[in-house]
Order: structure tokens, then sequence, then C-alpha cells
């Protein structure tokens, strides 16, 4: 279910057991198309398998300024 708010729990259950995180966080204009196209294809090859090197996370809808996304990363990073 989903609000248009940011949504951490993804975010947490993705971190947790993981010893190596990269977070990517977007320029305040956004994303260019063909950066969005690389990501799918990356998330879409590795379909959030458990054994996968890479676990795509989004944290919703919503737009976040470029801080607040990386202060709300890095936070549930320090929850897990």
């Amino acid at each position: 279910v989903s609000d248009g708010k940011a949504n951490v729990f993804p975010l947490l259950q993705a971190l947790s057991n993981n010893n190596e995180v990269a977070f990517l966080v977007g320029p305040e204009g956004g994303w260019s198309a063909e950066e969005e196209t690389l990501f799918d294809e990356i998330c879409s090859k590795y379909n959030n398998e458990d054994d996968a090197p890479v676990k795509c996370v989004s944290l919703g809808t919503s737009v976040l300024r470029a801080e607040t996304a990386s202060i709300l990363a890095t936070g549930a990073w320090a929850l897990v």
C-alpha cells in the first residue's frame, strides 16, 4: 500500500545481513532518462533474488531533496 510517502521498510529488508551497501541519490533535477533506463535494466536482471549481488529498492514515489534522501537512507542503515 502506497500513500505517496517515502517507505523505508523495503530498504530495511534489503539492508539486513548486507555488509556492502551503496546508496544512489539522484541530483535535485532527477535522474536522466539514460540513468533510469540503466537502473531498470540492472534491477530487472537480478529481479531481487535472494542471492543477487544487487538489490534495488525505492523509497517510494515522493520526490525528496538529495539531502533528505541521503539522511533517510543512512538512518535506515543505522537501524539494522
